[in-house]
């Protein structure tokens, strides 16, 4: 009905791990809010990967709810836009991917110029290189790990003690080669002294198609089908009147 009206469906709280999984697979909603009181909620980034390995564009957001036992803005989204930013922009940005979701660091991303929700098409017999820039900045927790990321996949890793990862930029470029269309994306983040998440920022993924073709993992479309076929079980074994 969201869609009918004009508008973008997002799943909250990371789907709870529940139908979600059905609803991208139809191509139901436009995104999920999954980093939220700043961790990875619901299909958490396990499930949110294997999405995206199974081809599917699945936008994610950060966020913070509704409840006045909430901190207001403890996770957010920052959504490129070359215009002047308005509301319905901004939504249509976000259900894009065209953004990054955080608990606080800043975090860019750019493969071959191309920023996040963008879309790289290449047509080639053998493997293709790109050149990824992160650059990344933390004001109030420190960065120690910054990563680059490909079909989830850690391709680079760069680890930084706790106080040079705090208020100034951190950069990196790095030329990769890809045998396989892929999505590429860009996270920062640290544990605190007692082993909690603190600084935590991921980008959504930057897509390069090779010939046309989504990226396909085998074993990540298997474990979605596996999760849908646990919430049949589920359904299968309820009785109410509107089933």
């Amino acid at each position: 009905k969201a869609r009918e009206s004009g508008g973008i469906a997002f799943y909250a709280h990371g789907g709870y791990a529940k139908e979600i999984y059905a609803d991208v697979a139809q191509g139901r909603i436009d995104g999920v809010e999954l980093l939220q009181f700043g961790v990875y909620r619901g299909i958490g980034l396990d499930d949110w990967y294997n999405m995206l390995n199974a081809g599917f564009r699945v936008p994610a957001n950060g966020a913070s709810d509704y409840p006045a036992c909430r901190k207001l803005g403890d996770c957010k989204t920052y959504v490129y836009d070359k215009e002047k930013p308005d509301a319905a922009g901004w939504l249509r940005g976000m259900a894009e991917g065209r953004s990054f979701l955080t608990s606080g660091p800043l975090l860019l991303l750019e493969v071959d110029g191309v920023r996040p929700g963008g879309r790289i098409d290449r047509k080639a017999n053998e493997a293709v290189r790109v050149k990824a820039k992160i650059r990344v900045r933390s004001e109030v927790a420190p960065v120690t790990n910054v990563r680059l990321i490909a079909n989830g996949r850690v391709l680079h890793e760069m680890t930084l003690p706790r106080q040079a990862g705090r208020g100034c930029w951190i950069e990196s470029e790095h030329e990769i080669e890809l045998e396989e269309s892929a999505w590429i994306a860009a996270r920062a983040f640290s544990l605190s002294p007692t082993g909690a998440p603190d600084a935590e920022s991921h980008t959504n993924p930057v897509y390069l198609y090779l010939n046309g073709k989504a990226p396909f993992d085998v074993a990540s479309t298997d474990a979605l089908a596996a999760a849908i076929d646990r919430q049949i079980d589920v359904h299968q074994k309820r009785d109410f009147a509107e089933r």
